[in-house]
């Protein structure tokens, strides 16, 4: 039987379609073992680009597959990070020329994971992606990797929080929940000007709701602009009253002074709160007692707000200690007007 020219080129055709689709991967590990790029190129998926990554370690073809995908790929750069822990030289060089790449640096930067001693390989890098992304809008976001990468990054933060250009953008990634004790610890140690910007203000007082040693800072060495930002801010009562309870006797005299306003702006929002740890004050603390006689509004109706203070307003006005003749004036004053409506 003859075989018409046209049926055996079709037969041909099959036999080549089957055969592909026979040989072609059917799982990324098929493909990996294969060393199939082109495969695993196409799939694209976060299995694939691992695989690639892998293979990359000693193929130079998959290699040039994830650099052509660098630019918007993610996985990109956890294959990066994976073959960086594993001490494969292409990922550190993959990494490092992305966080030099302000179009790209953000991207990389998502790839890291947050408190993992290896981020410290890269904080020169790190430092180097915050100051080119200091106004971007995902410019926090490469802070949050360095502010997490703990000991061994301190000197570099220390560098962004006194330069004023990075300063808001680094208080940003200090922020992060996932900041390391180190960067937080710069933040409170250093100067003032490490504070000196919104960014920062809002930093304190966003950790300071959860954060004990934050709190405590703020009521024994927060300056008084962060104490007048956490009077009117958002800060839960409760946590207003815990900072005063530490503010209140630790303050050296030079300092009580500036204590004033951000302590009566307190006591307008959480005068209830505060209404215990005042009447303990005023009872034990004689260097805080002129703060808070200061900072009570003597036109301000507080017998029902501050009951306890009240009572023990009447007892200052009734001591007769010497040298305190102007304050026991006050108390007597606050204790016949503001607390008697």
């Amino acid at each position: 039987m003859n075989v018409r020219p046209a049926t055996a080129s079709l037969v041909v055709a099959l036999f080549a379609a089957f055969s592909g689709a026979a040989c072609k991967p059917r799982s990324v590990a098929e493909a990996e073992s294969q060393k199939n790029v082109a495969w695993l190129d196409e799939t694209g998926d976060q299995d694939s680009i691992a695989a690639l990554g892998r293979l990359a370690d000693k193929d130079k073809g998959a290699l040039g597959a994830l650099e052509r995908r660098a630019m918007s790929d993610v996985n990109v750069y956890i294959a990066a990070w994976q073959a960086s822990v594993r001490n494969a030289p292409w990922g550190d060089d993959l990494l490092r020329a992305a966080l030099h790449d302000p179009s790209r640096a953000s991207v990389a930067a998502q790839a890291f994971p947050r408190k993992d001693p290896h981020v410290v390989h890269f904080v020169r890098e790190l430092e180097d992606a915050v100051i080119s992304l200091a106004t971007a809008k995902d410019g926090g976001l490469v802070a949050g990797v360095l502010a997490s990468a703990g000991k061994g990054s301190e000197e570099a933060i220390d560098h962004r929080l006194a330069d004023g250009k990075t300063r808001g953008i680094m208080c940003q990634g200090i922020s992060s929940p996932t900041a390391a004790a180190e960067a937080r610890s710069r933040l409170l140690e250093g100067p003032a000007a490490y504070r000196d910007h919104p960014s920062c203000t809002t930093a304190l007082l966003t950790l300071a709701e959860k954060d004990d040693t934050i709190l405590v800072w703020l009521g024994k060495k927060g300056e008084p602009g962060l104490l007048t930002a956490v009077a009117k801010g958002t800060l839960p009562c409760p946590r207003v009253a815990r900072l005063w309870q530490e503010a209140l006797p630790a303050r050296e005299a030079a300092q009580r002074s500036a204590l004033t306003v951000p302590l009566a702006k307190s006591i307008e929002r959480c005068a209830s709160d505060l209404d215990a740890p005042l009447a303990e004050s005023l009872a034990g603390d004689k260097e805080g007692r002129a703060t808070i006689l200061l900072a009570l509004d003597p036109v301000s109706a507080q017998r029902d707000r501050l009951p306890r203070t009240c009572s023990q307003l009447r007892t200052v006005a009734k001591t007769k200690a010497v040298g305190e003749r102007d304050l026991i004036g006050r108390a007597d004053d606050l204790a016949k007007n503001a607390c008697t409506r």
